[in-house]
Parts: structure tokens; sequence; C-alpha cells
């Protein structure tokens, strides 16, 4: 079998085509998607005021805030809220649905009602409280000498040891 050699050149337009038409392809996802959000962008607007109004009045103060702080930033802010008022509409929609979902404010505060478990306090006795036999178990406990580790035979160790066999020669 010949193998046949294929030229940079062609190599390289190949290469080129692919990378457009992959870029090609992602900017009709995006743009099939910004429409599709352009229609649905104002009901989903009005389901975050219904769910949590909070969460819209949370992202008009960020941008006043970042509009005093840095003029530049707030109203580059401001213009991509504007253009990209579909993404912004999902994206508050979709916070606002998991703050409801996890049971959550906007400020970060469970609103669940916290119930307390029942307890029973239990009184702890101290040695102050002990009575005088039983102190003096407790020293006589704490006198007991330890067991010692008998310590092992090293003769005995490296005769048993069957990891130099395996670097004799045989013979």
């Amino acid at each position: 079998m010949a193998t046949k050699n294929t030229s940079p050149l062609l190599k390289t337009i190949v290469g080129v085509v692919a990378i457009v038409a992959v870029i090609w392809l992602i900017f009709q996802v995006i743009s099939g998607l910004y429409s599709l959000l352009w229609y649905i962008g104002p009901i989903l607007l009005i389901a975050t005021f219904i769910m949590n109004k909070s969460v819209i009045f949370n992202y008009v103060k960020w941008i006043g805030k970042l509009f005093k702080t840095s003029p530049v930033a707030g109203a580059g802010a401001g213009i991509l809220s504007f253009f990209g008022f579909p993404f912004v509409s999902a994206f508050l929609f979709g916070k606002a649905f998991l703050l409801k979902k996890l049971n959550v404010d906007s400020s970060g505060q469970s609103k669940k009602n916290e119930e307390f478990t029942e307890f029973e306090e239990v009184e702890s006795e101290t040695i102050e409280n002990l009575d005088l036999e039983e102190l003096e178990e407790f020293e006589e406990f704490e006198e007991l000498e330890t067991l010692e580790k008998p310590e092992a035979d090293l003769d005995q160790l490296r005769d048993s040891n069957d990891y130099e066999s395996f670097f004799e020669d045989n013979k």
C-alpha cells in the first residue's frame, strides 16, 4: 500500500475551515438562544418579580453602587444589562427560583422556623462531689503500671527475613 502525502497547505485550509465552522455554529446557537430569550425575557422578569422582587431590586442597587464607585464600570454594566436583557432576565429568574427552592431570602438568611430539639440536662459529677473512697480508687487506678511492649529480638527478625533471598544468586 502506498501512503498518500497530503500537502501542508491542504491541512492548513482544512483546519481553518473547521475552526470557522465551529465558530459559526457557536454563533448560531448563541443567537438562537438570544432570540428565544428575547421573547421569553419579559415573562421571566415578571415571574422573578412575583417570586422574589428583592432579587431585581438588589441587582439594580448593585448596578447603582457600581456606577457610584466607578462610573465607567457602572455605565458598562448598565449597557451590557440593556443589550443582554434576555440573559440578565434568565439569570435573575434562575436566582429567584433557587432562592425559593432553598427557602432562603435574598440576604442569605433561612426563612424556615427553627425548632429546638427537646433535651434533658444531665448533671455531671466533679471531683469535689465524689466520695473520698471513690477518689482513692481513682488514684490507685492511675498508679497502676502501664504494660510495656516486649522488645523484638532483632537477630531472630533478620534470620526470618526472606527479603534478602530475592537478591542472592541462585546457584
